[in-house]
């Protein structure tokens, strides 16, 4: 089991304003389970709190359970308010997850929308920071009274789920539509036939940017494609970038999102990128480097420094084109 590239600490600096107390109203958390955005009844509800090597249960309330005192207690003290030494264990029932290496402040009374998230539905729900090895996700999102923002926690696993892998290909021959679409991406991420099911999701991505400009997104040919593409490429499949690069055009129907994955390559794999764009018409590196820059890096000052002094490195004219359309973006 590997953590997601979550970095909690930081933000839990923001918990706690001004209106934060010690004490608050109720002692008790409200707990919602889920299992990929399905709520359950949860007949058998158990949680057990560890704090260094002290166990702790949690007492069933009418409002949800009760937090251990010791929870405010570590964190009202400012030297123990950053400590990162709490585990939870929940049990739904048949279900179970933990989170461990948590501060005080994520196990604060509150509210927590507790689950596990399988492909593809955890691009629907609140999952936490997907890894590139994870094969599903358990997550902890928690709203502590009085504090702003809320934080969500999660862990990856890298153990496929037999179970639902059986499942998707007992349903894949008869599955058409979003069904069909939904099922590929899923056995892709498990290895499961992965360049028969990633072929299936290019040849699809082309017949969607096929069809007439300014189409209306439908329940196949929308955002949610491009999200698998992009996710897939992200865990390794180096073949992606070129259908991700030739798809570089304005189609709000398909593709309206695609100027985030191009930003992310800027930063962190600039070269890749660059030698991407030699095989592109001249108006297509131009869309790359302007989507880049209008729908991510100009929200992102430290970004733009960084894709700044990346492209400067690179000293060729690609380079140089594609910064001058990534500052004129920013400057919008």
């Amino acid at each position: 089991m590997k953590r997601a590239s979550i970095k909690i600490a930081p933000l839990l600096l923001l918990i706690a304003t001004a209106t934060a107390q010690p004490h608050y109203q109720s002692h008790s958390t409200i707990l919602t389970f889920s299992v990929d955005g399905k709520k359950l009844a949860c007949t058998e509800l158990r949680i057990e709190f560890v704090v260094g090597q002290r166990k702790f249960k949690a007492h069933r309330t009418e409002l949800g359970f009760d937090v251990p005192p010791i929870i405010e207690t570590l964190y009202a003290d400012e030297n123990t308010r950053k400590r990162q030494d709490i585990s939870v264990n929940i049990s739904c029932d048949q279900y179970a997850v933990s989170f461990s290496d948590l501060a005080p402040g994520l196990a604060l009374p509150g509210y927590w929308d507790v689950g596990i998230a399988h492909p593809p539905s955890w691009f629907e729900v609140e999952a936490g920071t997907i890894a590139p090895t994870s094969m599903w996700q358990t997550y902890l999102s928690s709203d502590c009274y009085h504090c702003d923002p809320g934080i969500i926690t999660s862990e990856s696993h890298s153990e496929v789920p037999t179970a639902l892998m059986r499942r998707y290909l007992e349903e894949q021959p008869t599955a058409s539509g979003t069904a069909a679409r939904d099922i590929a991406y899923s056995l892709a991420v498990f290895h499961v036939e992965p360049d028969r099911n990633r072929n299936y999701l290019v040849e699809l991505f082309g017949t969607c940017l096929s069809r007439p400009k300014n189409s209306p997104e439908d329940d196949v040919c929308n955002s949610r494609l491009l999200e698998y593409l992009t996710n897939l490429y992200e865990r390794g499949d180096e073949g992606l970038l070129a259908p991700l690069l030739q798809a570089a055009e304005s189609r709000k129907d398909v593709v309206d999102d695609i100027g985030n994955f191009y930003a992310q390559m800027l930063d962190h794999q600039p070269a890749t990128l660059l030698k991407g764009l030699e095989t592109l018409s001249a108006e297509k590196q131009q869309f790359v480097c302007n989507s880049a820059g209008a729908d991510d890096i100009r929200f992102d000052p430290p970004k733009l420094e960084r894709v700044t002094k990346n492209l400067l490195a690179a000293d060729s004219d690609a380079a140089r084109r594609c910064l001058n359309e990534v500052k004129l973006a920013a400057s919008r």
